[in-house]
């Protein structure tokens, strides 16, 4: 059986995504990129922006961000020449990739 044809759905989007990182509309996706680097804004601290969660949830999410920072400073490196909208579209491809890995 080919996962990549067979996702299963979330109550946000239609598919188990990044939208837990990302948001799962465009306007939430502006509300969390920083704008610099490709990378997610964070609060103090390298934590997730303010906004009171499960604390379940909010493990799961400071993980992703981190993740998603992580994996744009390394291409931010190995690619100089990238945009800021270059970076974070190939980190959230990679993101989106690993969370598709691990759930399916």
């Amino acid at each position: 059986m080919n996962t990549k044809h067979n996702k299963k759905l979330n109550q946000l989007t239609h598919w188990i995504d990044g939208s837990t990182v990302y948001g799962s509309t465009i306007e939430e996706q502006r509300a969390v990129i920083s704008g610099r680097n490709g990378l997610l804004k964070t609060s103090r601290g390298n934590m997730l922006l303010i906004n009171p969660e499960q604390p379940g949830l909010t493990t799961i999410h400071k993980l992703w961000l981190r993740e998603h920072n992580r994996i744009a400073r390394e291409l931010q490196q190995l690619n100089p020449q990238w945009s800021d909208e270059e970076v974070f579209q190939e980190t959230r491809r990679i993101v989106g990739e690993m969370k598709d890995n691990i759930f399916f």
